[in-house]
This record gives structure tokens, C-alpha cells and sequence, in this order.
């Protein structure tokens, strides 16, 4: 731990950057999910099919490559000055947010037809249904989910170093450079990340046994 206690300023500097990257990519992740799902749900087929497509193509691009383009190319397009935090927090977003959007729109076509059918039969709207009732349901059910993608998404957040973030991997890579304590620094990175994910990996396998977040099947 004397590295740590050294370069604690610099660590804790990291930390706060990957936090902040973090808390963008979850919070806009989710959000910009969730519609990109409902999109994708849509009647119209165009508006359907491109939601669909482009959430397909973002993510078969591997997340390093997102963080390449849309960070250098774009500076010389546009001749200016990217800051490369707000590159990775629009990536992380933007990919985050393919993930989801297909979970949305998989668990809108899963949802009980009977429910749909019988508020239908009322002469509810179809905007009314999605909003009141599918909706919901599906978010009640896919929450667990929702916590894994977003477990798994933090563990992306150190490619954010490679357009030179100053994440908390970006700091690792730095004090190395300086020490040759690999084991030492690297050991830091993964005891935060563990502090970091374990409590929300437990908490979304509470999700997952709970019968609350559970879909109803009738």
C-alpha cells in the first residue's frame, strides 16, 4: 500500500474521473435505452427498422474503436478541440444505451398479449397502453438486467484512458511508468473496481430473486 499512500492524490483523482464517466453512462445510458427500445417497438417500420439497425450496428463495433471515432476523426472534421472525457462519456452512452435498447424492445414483445389485448378491448389508445401498462412491466421485470449492463459496462471505462482520460487507469498507467510497481499499482485498480461492483453485483442477484421484479406470466 505505499504506492497507493504516495500517488493517494493522483488515485483519488482517477477514481472521481471514472465515477463521474460512470454515473453518465448509467444514468443517460439507461434513459436514451429505454426510448431507443420503445423506438424500436414502433408501427412504423421505417422509424422501427433504422431504431433497430443502428442499435445492431453500434454494437458490433468493439467499444475502443466507438472511442476512435468518434473522438479523432471528428476533431479534424470539424477542426476543433474534443475534450476526450466527453468523447468517452457520449461512447459509453451511446453503447450502453444499444445494449439496453434491445432488452426494451425484447421485453415489449414478450410482454402478455392478454394484457394488451384486454386493455385494447376498452378502447384504450396504443400510447396509453405502452405508457400504463407495458411499460411498467417491462421495466419491473428487465431492473435486474438493467444493474448486470450496467456492472458490465463499468468494466469498459478504463479503454477511456487510451484517448488519455485521466480515469483511475490512465493514473495506474502513469505511476507505473514511474515506479515499475506493476503489481503494486495495478492491485489498487482492481481493489477499487471490486469495491465498485461487487455491492451492485449482489444487489442485482437480490433483484433477480425478488417478487417484485419477477413478470407475470397471467
Amino acid at each position: 500500500m505505499d504506492v497507493f499512500y504516495a500517488y493517494r492524490e493522483a488515485f483519488l483523482q482517477g477514481f472521481l474521473i471514472t465515477v463521474e464517466l460512470s454515473v453518465i453512462m448509467i444514468v443517460a445510458g439507461t434513459i436514451i435505452g429505454i426510448l431507443w427500445g420503445i423506438l424500436a417497438t414502433s408501427r412504423f417500420p421505417l422509424l422501427k427498422y433504422a431504431a433497430v439497425w443502428s442499435y445492431e450496428i453500434i454494437r458490433a463495433v468493439p467499444a475502443l474503436v466507438l472511442l476512435f471515432w468518434f473522438h479523432y476523426p471528428f476533431q479534424r472534421i470539424l477542426d476543433v478541440s474534443i475534450d476526450p472525457f466527453i468523447t468517452s462519456g457520449f461512447v459509453f452512452t451511446i453503447l450502453n444505451a444499444s445494449y439496453i435498447a434491445d432488452y426494451v424492445r425484447n421485453g415489449i414483445l414478450n410482454v402478455h398479449r392478454g394484457q394488451v389485448e384486454a386493455a385494447e378491448s376498452l378502447g384504450i389508445p396504443g400510447a396509453t397502453i405502452l405508457r400504463r401498462i407495458t411499460l411498467p412491466e417491462v421495466l419491473r421485470s428487465l431492473l435486474p438486467t438493467f444493474v448486470g449492463q450496467n456492472v458490465h459496462m463499468m468494466k469498459t471505462i478504463p479503454l477511456a484512458s487510451m484517448i488519455s482520460v485521466g480515469d483511475l487507469f490512465r493514473v495506474a498507467q502513469q505511476v507505473n511508468a514511474y515506479t515499475y510497481k506493476t503489481v503494486e499499482v495495478y492491485s489498487v485498480v482492481a481493489i477499487v473496481f471490486i469495491l465498485m461492483i461487487l455491492p451492485l453485483t449482489f444487489f442485482g442477484r437480490r433483484l433477480e430473486t425478488s417478487k417484485w421484479f419477477l413478470r407475470r406470466t397471467a
